[in-house]
């Protein structure tokens, strides 16, 4: 899974991989986290009008994280991908 998520936050990314995998497929089937970036300037008007409505929920409930995507960033670091490539490399 890639995210805009910090890889720091553990919590948040366990929550995205319960919401997306069942216990079953977590145990069965190997998993990964790397950190990506936002483009709003690549967003179809769609996606810009969904972060937007985002944007709005995060500004006073949690305004560290709306600070962190209210603007475009890349944070992609292919040591991230560490994990993956080692699991690759063991098949």
């Amino acid at each position: 899974m890639i995210g805009a998520t910090p890889a720091n936050e553990i919590d948040t990314i366990k929550k995205a991989f319960d919401d997306n995998l069942t216990q079953d497929e977590q145990n069965n089937i190997p998993h990964f986290y790397a950190v990506g970036g936002l483009d709003y300037d690549k967003m179809s008007f769609k996606h810009k009008i969904m972060m937007k409505g985002l944007l709005i929920v995060l500004k006073n409930k949690q305004p560290e994280r709306y600070n962190i995507i209210s603007k475009s960033f890349d944070a992609r670091d292919f040591r991230y991908l560490n994990d993956l490539v080692k699991y690759v490399n063991e098949m």
